[in-house]
């Protein structure tokens, strides 16, 4: 260490606490100077989660929120023509990130893929009350497992998790009627809104969402709605989870963000 280090030995002493940190990153390449002020925000982050009492993350959680937040910001940077800075170095990054991921037990999942000339549709919903933060997320694909679009969208007006699903439904339905207007399977893990959109009519506050969704998937050749578990429904509340965290609303077309590209190839592993 002594050997590498940019200073010389009278002026280190000068330097305590949090000044040590600052000459460190100030030394790293810049990803992983990015990279460590992501872990050290996030960290901060479930500190004042703590300190409040409000909802906190687990590690798993904290590893898909960094991650969709770096693909935000990666994202962002090219739009502006900035771009990765050492792309080489982020995607190995993600791949070992990624692999270390598919280890863990937690991730099992159940998702199938839809048959033949059908198109399987998850949505979900995050809310936090507390923040009163809201997105959806969105994902549909073929009987092949590929995704053919995803959409995360911030959602400023929000009541609570129930107007966060329908949301989530009804954005599922419309898009898939554009998209692809032959026969869908809307997936969601809100048993309320499966019911909901399986009756012809609901008298309830969200009966205004439930009936624009239905008048969308008059569009489609056929469809239905199903239930599901939520480790079914891995990939639409990572998606939920990064328009909440983020504010970031953004479609992808025949394709998918990296942040949850491992989340795909679990479920396409599952599936064989």
């Amino acid at each position: 260490m002594r050997q590498h280090w940019p200073l010389p030995e009278e002026t280190k002493l000068a330097y305590t606490g949090p000044d040590w940190l600052l000459l460190l990153l100030n030394s790293c390449s810049p990803p992983i100077r990015d990279l460590t002020k992501l872990v050290l925000w996030k960290a901060w982050s479930l500190h004042n989660d703590i300190t409040h009492e409000s909802e906190s993350s687990s590690i798993l959680g904290s590893v898909h929120s960094l991650l969709s937040m770096r693909s935000a910001l990666d994202e962002m940077q090219q739009q502006q023509g900035v771009g990765c800075r050492d792309e080489q170095h982020c995607s190995s990054s993600d791949k070992r990130i990624r692999h270390s991921k598919g280890k863990q037990k937690g991730l099992a999942s159940s998702w199938t893929p839809p048959v033949k000339g059908w198109t399987k549709v998850n949505v979900d919903g995050s809310f936090v009350a507390q923040t009163g933060g809201a997105g959806v997320g969105v994902v549909a694909r073929d009987d092949q497992g590929r995704a053919l679009f995803a959409v995360c969208q911030e959602l400023r007006r929000c009541a609570d998790a129930a107007e966060a699903e329908a949301t989530a439904c009804l954005l599922g339905v419309r898009l898939g009627a554009e998209r692809t207007p032959g026969r869908v399977v809307l997936e969601t893990d809100c048993a309320r809104l499966a019911a909901a959109l399986k009756g012809s009519s609901d008298r309830s506050e969200l009966g205004f969402i439930i009936g624009e969704t239905h008048e969308h998937a008059k569009m489609l050749e056929e469809w239905k709605v199903v239930q599901v578990k939520r480790e079914s429904n891995l990939v639409a509340d990572e998606l939920a989870q990064l328009a909440r965290k983020t504010e970031l609303s953004k479609v992808w077309l025949n394709c998918a963000p990296a942040c949850i590209a491992n989340l795909l190839e679990l479920d396409c592993k599952s599936d064989s």
